[in-house]
């Protein structure tokens, strides 16, 4: 019965482990696709840096328009890949993971989901690149890309943080 009772501590122990570790490679991509939303948003920053450049000829100011809308593409396809077993936890409207950190199931660790879709309160930058349409817009969206970048540094520590606990836990 020792035995038995041994087998079934061990068995859920392995359960347990198995979500920490499918907890951590949530946390992993998430934060991975919120690197690379990083570095977009530094591209953003120049596209918007040249566009508040009240001498650009309209032929100019569109250019650098039309590669706004890709760069803010780009975010939203960033953000659309971070799934992993169907759980995305920076995607708009995404749940908090919360996962099983002992074997009776009476401790969890939970990861605040981040929604870092542009406009979900992280990342607020034109989707449409109508904010470059004038230098004076450009300027005001300058501000905005900026703080979007202090909010995403933010965001990927909190989800660093929850990583970093269920890998201890692990």
């Amino acid at each position: 019965a020792l035995a038995q009772q041994q087998r079934a501590q061990l068995a859920s122990l392995e359960t347990v482990q198995q979500g920490l570790r499918v907890g951590v490679s949530t946390v992993d991509v998430a934060l991975a696709a919120g690197e690379s939303i990083a570095d977009v948003l530094i591209e953003m920053r120049q596209v918007a840096s040249q566009a508040a450049d009240p001498q650009l000829s309209a032929q100019n100011r569109q250019l650098l328009q039309d590669r706004y809308v890709e760069l803010a593409d780009q975010v939203t396809r960033l953000v659309d890949s971070a799934d992993i077993g169907g759980r995305n936890l920076i995607a708009n409207g995404a749940s908090d993971l919360i996962v099983i950190a002992s074997d009776d199931g009476a401790s969890t660790i939970t990861v605040a989901a981040q929604d870092l879709s542009i406009g979900g309160g992280v990342v607020n930058v034109s989707a449409d690149g109508s904010a470059l349409a004038t230098a004076g817009g450009a300027q005001t969206e300058l501000a905005n890309i900026i703080a979007s970048i202090d909010a995403l540094s933010g965001a990927l520590g909190a989800l660093g943080g929850g990583g970093k606990a269920l890998t201890l836990q692990d």
